[in-house]
């Protein structure tokens, strides 16, 4: 299992979003982010900025180098 994948899921959940609430506040349709937590596809870098913001925390805490 990728780590990325439970890092966005993980702080998702932390913060009390179901998957469909926090596609809709960053403006994509809840399968698309599906892919992203399942590491099927990688968010654009601008989105993942996007999720970092509105999870608080930082975008290498959730996709690491």
């Amino acid at each position: 299992m990728n780590k990325q994948l439970n890092f966005l899921k993980t702080y998702r959940m932390h913060k009390g979003f179901l998957q469909r609430n926090l596609a809709n506040q960053i403006g994509v349709d809840s399968s698309i982010f599906s892919a992203w937590e399942s590491f099927k596809a990688l968010p654009p870098v601008e989105t993942q900025n996007k999720i970092a913001e509105i999870l608080c925390v930082r975008v290498k805490d959730i996709w690491p180098d």
